[in-house]
Parts: structure tokens; C-alpha cells; sequence
């Protein structure tokens, strides 16, 4: 399992398909054991845009739905920023939604006090 834990999805899904295991609990699957039947059926872990996968499937098979919108700053000359929402996590698996403004260019990555204070993230402070 460690081994497809590396891969990227569409190769774990052909590596599951060719060795014809069930794609809920990764047990080769015979005769006798079909997903319909799986004893180990649970509902994927995996959060997409901060909801709760409700497929059937094994956490290393999950095809992420991340939403990808764009934010426009218009001035003098209009910018075009990635802005991507996402599960930030801090320490003792706290978490917090938010959106992350993506910048090729920048040097530094930035975060807001009170998201790295409910986070209980330490960094350098900038002002």
C-alpha cells in the first residue's frame, strides 16, 4: 500500500484495476469479494473544498474535486490571481478553512495573525 501512496491517481487506479483489488478496502478481490460486499465498506476521509467525500472508495484512491476560481485586482494594470480554497492545518490537527492567493513570483509566504493564531502557528511577525 506504501507503494501507491507515491503515485499519482491515475496510476493507482490502473495499479488497483490490474491487480483486481477492491477499490474500498484494497484486498485482493475474488469470487466471494466484490465492493457490494465489502465488510470493511466506509465512506472515504478525504475533504474536497472542505466537504466530506461521500464515495465509497479507499482514501488512496480519491480523485480530488478542488475548485479552482480566479480573483481579479484591476488598477492601473489588471493582475489575475489563483485563488484556491483549501484545509489549513495548525498544530494537534486543528484546522481551518481558507483560501490560498497563489503568486508565482513571491519570495515569502504570508498568512493572516488571527489564521496562524487559531492554528497555533509561530513564525516571524511582519508589519
Amino acid at each position: 500500500m506504501s507503494e501507491l501512496a507515491v503515485m499519482g491517481i491515475d496510476e493507482q487506479m490502473n495499479v488497483a484495476r490490474a491487480n483486481h483489488v477492491c477499490f474500498i478496502c484494497l484486498k485482493k478481490t475474488g469470487r466471494e469479494l466484490k465492493q457490494a460486499n465489502c465488510k470493511r465498506k466506509r465512506q472515504c476521509t478525504k475533504l474536497d473544498n472542505g466537504m466530506q467525500c461521500t464515495s465509497f472508495h479507499h482514501p488512496l484512491l480519491h480523485q480530488s474535486n478542488v475548485l479552482i476560481s480566479v480573483a481579479s485586482l484591476s488598477d492601473d494594470q489588471e493582475s489575475i490571481i489563483p485563488v484556491v480554497p483549501a484545509n489549513i492545518f495548525g498544530q494537534n490537527s486543528i484546522q481551518k478553512c481558507g483560501s490560498i492567493l497563489s503568486d508565482s513570483g513571491a519570495q515569502i509566504s504570508l498568512i493572516l495573525q488571527d489564521t496562524a493564531d487559531c492554528l497555533h502557528l509561530k513564525g516571524k511577525i511582519f508589519q
